[in-house]
């Protein structure tokens, strides 16, 4: 074979060839399609179809959590509007003072007591004056008749 020029050569390779003798491997192998181009077609054309419904699922994902973002906003607009109102605030200061009075009970000798306990709250309250005058003297009124 050494002796061969490339002529005689590409002619022995190519009877070998013809012949079945031998087969092409790699790079000098003929191109056969290892797919179907038409099968290939379809299948892009599906997933065309497939990507445009899940991007408009998508936008109306989207478009339904914008409407319920802005009714949240609009719920919370309504009670921030709400808690800010008069009527609220007059609610919550008459809770805050029932909550924090002190409350005498029906027997008449609880009154020294209760008076007492009335001293320091007074003092913040401030609706009783010279509260060290007002102690006993105040509940003078209280005593039976007789």
């Amino acid at each position: 074979m050494l002796g061969l020029d490339r002529a005689n050569l590409m002619n022995m390779f190519a009877e070998l060839l013809a012949a079945g003798k031998i087969t092409l491997v790699g790079a000098a192998a003929p191109h056969v399609l290892a797919y179907d181009p038409e099968l290939e077609k379809q299948k892009l054309i599906f997933e065309e179809r497939k990507w445009e419904v899940e991007m408009e699922m998508k936008e109306k994902q989207l478009q339904l959590e914008e409407e319920q973002l802005a009714v949240h906003r609009l719920e919370l607009a309504q009670e921030k509007e709400r808690k800010d109102s008069s009527a609220v605030k007059g609610k919550l200061f008459g809770d805050a003072m029932r909550a924090s009075a002190i409350h005498m009970r029906p027997d008449v000798l609880d009154a020294i007591p209760f008076s007492k306990k009335l001293k320091p709250f007074s003092k913040f309250m401030g609706f009783l004056k010279n509260c060290s005058r007002c102690s006993y003297a105040r509940f003078s009124m209280i005593k039976p008749k007789g």
